[in-house]
């Protein structure tokens, strides 16, 4: 994800939400906000109004980055009430009874790039870290295994179902994020950086 300084990406993200700003507000709490989901054909939604995913949460950054940070809490706090709810996040859900649709939990770092994103957007911003934290801790208490981390296969069940999978990604990215949130560190530019959406720092390293 592009962190600062991309006005391409600024601009076909103030695109993309213009288009379909307004579609699907949580109807539990006005103040939280969801987008319908669309594929390639323009127009064509994708799936029901009120489903979503854990892979929609890297919209959360992407607003802010865009300089839409109200849009950008709001649908982060969609998020935050279904990993409140939870614990970790199902794969998919729908938002008009909170029920599940895919009850395991894949390790993604969405949600912690979102904060990341936020955390640098807003200066700085303790919220975003606690945020971040919460799904820490409930990772460590639920997919910590053995020799490492894995993917939980239903987060309904308690304890936990657990799978036997830890993506690239969990490390690559997840961890990155965690680190950057909370290590201060010394070497990363938290003004001035860009990172892929694999969590490479292209730009923001200092010597």
């Amino acid at each position: 994800m592009f962190l600062k300084h991309k006005i391409h990406v600024k601009k076909s993200t103030r695109a993309v939400v213009s288009s379909v700003r307004g579609v699907d507000t949580s109807p539990a709490n006005t103040n939280r906000l969801r987008y319908q989901n669309y594929g390639d054909s323009a127009g064509v939604p994708t799936m029901h109004r009120s489903v979503s995913q854990q892979l929609r949460g890297r919209w959360a950054g992407s607003l802010a980055e865009a300089g839409m940070p109200t849009d950008a809490r709001r649908f982060l706090d969609s998020y935050q009430s279904v990993l409140d709810r939870f614990v970790l996040f199902p794969e998919e859900w729908d938002y008009e009874d909170m029920s599940v649709l895919d009850p395991s939990y894949r390790l993604r770092p969405e949600y912690a790039d979102s904060c990341l994103a936020m955390f640098i957007t807003s200066g700085g911003s303790e919220e975003y870290r606690r945020r971040a934290y919460q799904l820490y801790q409930a990772m460590k208490a639920h997919c910590r295994v053995a020799n490492g981390y894995t993917i939980v296969t239903d987060v309904t069940r308690r304890p936990m179902s657990l799978g036997d999978l830890t993506p690239a990604y969990w490390f690559s990215e997840n961890m990155k994020y965690f680190y950057l949130l909370f290590a201060h560190a010394p070497r990363f530019d938290y003004k001035s950086n860009c990172l892929s959406t694999e969590g490479k720092v292209f730009l923001g390293l200092r010597r």
